[in-house]
């Protein structure tokens, strides 16, 4: 299975953070499964703590810098991914790209998380095949909008096969 992280950016901050510690769980907790990142806007190299993370733990995996943002589409084509999970809703991001992303005859399923209190709902115009919340008001906000919605809080849980670890900030909790 391949896994396509569309990250709205990998500064600072929570989404980079979230998106590393789901990685981290992903590769430790699964085999075969091959998963990238592709970094929809490059914002610098101060504070990209998570940024360099993610990178070494991916090396080739990784993909940056791209011309244009449909090239950002074209290279998730050439991934040939099962799973795209944006990590921003669609609407915020580069719409011909997007609406490639959503066409009709892709193979792949599309996830994708909202990570502020800032979006409305009922402005959603592309619906992914899942919503991966990162918080339970998420649920509420969203109710109104169809489609499979489930909540990963942060720090991540794990609970398989009776074997319990949480993965997070402080990884000895």
């Amino acid at each position: 299975m391949k896994i396509v992280y569309l990250a709205p950016h990998l500064s600072t901050g929570g989404c980079p953070q979230f998106i590393l510690k789901r990685i981290q769980s992903l590769l430790a907790h699964t085999e075969g499964i091959e998963v990238y990142v592709v970094e929809y806007s490059y914002h610098g190299d101060a504070y990209v703590v998570q940024r360099n993370a993610i990178k070494q733990l991916l090396g080739k995996n990784f993909g940056a810098h791209f011309s244009t943002k449909v090239e950002i589409a074209d290279y998730i084509g050439l991934i040939n991914p099962d799973i795209i999970h944006i990590d921003e809703m669609s609407e915020r991001l580069d719409r011909e790209m997007i609406v490639s992303l959503y066409n009709h005859n892709r193979s792949y399923r599309i996830i994708e998380t909202c990570h502020d209190v800032s979006f409305v709902p009922e402005t959603k115009i592309f619906i992914p095949d899942a919503f991966a919340f990162c918080s339970p008001y998420h649920l509420d906000t969203f109710a109104s909008v169809d489609g499979y919605k489930q909540v990963i809080e942060y720090p991540i849980e794990f609970n398989f096969m009776g074997w319990n670890e949480k993965v997070g900030a402080q990884s000895n909790l």
